[in-house]
């Protein structure tokens, strides 16, 4: 939602940013695939996309789930 908003608007403005949850691959790897859903990806795609750069990504069904049911409002 607003966090993807706010982190796609940096990067159309040339910025770079960095995502990092405790453990750097459940909550960090759910926003990264959300932000590629953002730029147009499907969802399912989105999670392969991110698990495919950062492996055990996306770490359980529950964030999973969320990001399959993501919609662009």
């Amino acid at each position: 939602g607003q966090v993807c908003l706010s982190l796609k608007l940096e990067l159309q403005r040339g910025n770079s940013i960095v995502l990092h949850c405790k453990g750097g691959i459940g909550r960090s790897g759910t926003v990264a695939a959300m932000l590629l859903i953002e730029y147009g990806e499907e969802n399912s795609v989105a999670i392969q996309h991110v698990r495919q750069k950062r492996q055990g990504t996306i770490e359980n069904q529950l964030q999973e789930d969320f990001v399959l049911n993501f919609i662009i409002k």
